[in-house]
């Protein structure tokens, strides 16, 4: 499979200044679906709130490194060195509308070091987050999804701005970028829906390649990647899949995720969008257990631990 038969099977369609597609995960969210959610889950809001953080680490000596490393930062956020080169994934640095971390950020914002590119994934909250970006305006190069640069204005010069469609390409210094498709959605307002593009993001040097899933439901995109490209560490989401009738649109179970882990034929998993908030049914601390009877404990990356390859 070529990257063109990519583009002819996952089309992208753009009407009446809304995206649809077959990755289209908003598609789910069906009203009589979301009703019955919320008076099945009405019990959950008087909860009172668990007691949890994952595992976390402070290695900020091996942060100035010069090797090539990759370090969770919770949730969607990692940062990644390569060549030199700092990469920083959605980046959410404390508490979001409506969500209080369980886990905290590991780090300073300054422990990171001068982020060269930051890549955003879609608008959603937990992902988009407007004042963590704007402790980064010193980023070089923002990559983020068509008809995404809207929310980003006053924080950084548009021409640092590259909006992407699925399957565009962005090379900075030998580190190539390309927006590959998730099936997933997006949503700031109202009356946005899909106004915005979403999707993922393969990060490709001489020596490695990362694939970044971002947000995504468990869909045959991840076999498909996996025929064009090598990938070695595939950073897939774990959290966000209860209850399974609305959730299965858009985001995956841990067991769904290593299936797709296994789909990608990659050498690595790296669970990732777990843990930090609590934004659907399941317990925070869920995802965590269920992933451990899957991979061993000690495969698992701790939050704030400086992996180098």
């Amino acid at each position: 499979m070529q990257i063109n038969d990519l583009k002819q099977k996952y089309w992208l369609d753009y009407k009446y200044f809304r995206f649809d597609s077959p990755l289209n995960g908003a598609r789910g969210l069906y009203f009589f679906n979301i009703i019955r959610w919320q008076l099945e889950s009405f019990h959950l809001r008087f909860q009172k709130r668990e007691k949890f953080s994952l595992p976390i680490v402070n290695q900020v000596e091996k942060l100035k490194t010069e090797k090539d490393f990759f370090c969770l930062l919770g949730h969607g956020t990692i940062l990644f060195q390569l060549n030199g080169i700092k990469i920083l994934t959605d980046p959410v640095f404390w508490n979001i509308p409506f969500y209080k971390r369980y886990t905290p950020f590991p780090y300073s914002v300054e422990d990171l070091g001068n982020i060269d590119i930051i890549l955003l994934s879609h608008n959603h909250y937990d992902h988009m987050d407007l004042p963590s970006l704007k402790k980064l305006k010193n980023a070089k190069y923002i990559l983020l999804p068509l008809k995404s640069k809207r929310h980003l204005k006053g924080i950084f010069p548009k021409e640092r701005l590259y909006q992407l469609n699925w399957f565009d390409e962005f090379e900075y210094k030998g580190i190539k970028f390309v927006f590959l498709p998730a099936k997933h959605w997006s949503k700031r307002g109202l009356f946005d829906r899909n106004t915005s593009l979403w999707g993922s993001f393969l990060i490709k040097s001489e020596e490695v390649t990362h694939y970044y899933a971002g947000d995504t439901a468990y869909f045959s995109h991840f076999e498909d990647i996996g025929k064009v490209f090598k990938i070695d560490y595939a950073f897939l989401p774990i959290g966000a899949y209860k209850p399974d009738y609305i959730m299965k649109h858009n985001h995956m179970s841990p067991e769904e995720a290593y299936t797709a882990f296994k789909d990608l034929n990659a050498k690595h998993f790296i669970p990732v969008h777990y843990g930090v908030f609590k934004l659907s049914d399941e317990l925070v601390s869920e995802p965590y257990e269920r992933i451990k009877r899957i991979i061993q404990e000690s495969e698992i990356h701790k939050i704030g631990e400086v992996s180098i390859f």
